[in-house]
Order: structure tokens, then sequence, then C-alpha cells
């Protein structure tokens, strides 16, 4: 994923699988503004997002960088499920 800092972004999150997934990126959701009707959807740096579901985060990419992100559901980063915002 590749934002423009500054710029204001939709964030859309949807799961096609039957099992539960995530997606944690704890410093990039730390250094960006947030919606503050989409903070629900985050817990500690993370977003869930149940089987058959969307979510939706509205936010401000922050400052420029390289933010790791990855699924912590068991096993899920091992089959890949792992990768970079950066923030130009």
């Amino acid at each position: 994923i590749v934002l423009d800092r500054g710029r204001r972004y939709i964030l859309r999150l949807y799961n096609a699988s039957d099992d539960g997934h995530d997606f944690a990126s704890p410093a990039f959701f730390n250094a960006a503004a947030i919606a503050p009707h989409d903070r629900r959807w985050i817990r500690q740096g993370e977003v869930e997002v149940p089987p058959g579901q969307v979510r939706e985060i509205h936010l401000t990419a922050p400052r420029p960088g390289r933010y790791k992100l990855k699924c912590t559901h068991t096993m899920h980063k091992f089959f890949g499920m792992s990768g970079a915002i950066v923030v130009r």
C-alpha cells in the first residue's frame, strides 16, 4: 500500500474468507489521523475483520515512512499475510 502524506483515504478492508482476519499496523494507526467515528474499529493498532464483513477506516496519511502490517491470527503471517504501508 502506497499513500501520500497528508492526503485523505478510505482504507477498505474486506474479509472474503470463512475465518477471521485482522489488519495490524500499530505504528501506522498511531501516526495517522483517524476519523473519530472509525476509531471504534481500531484496538491496540489492529482492525478485526470478521468473516464476510467489511471495515472502512477514514484517515489522513501520516508523516512519510514505512509502516509494517500483518494479520496476527495464528500462522497467517507465515502464509504471507504481511506487508507494509509506505507513506511518501
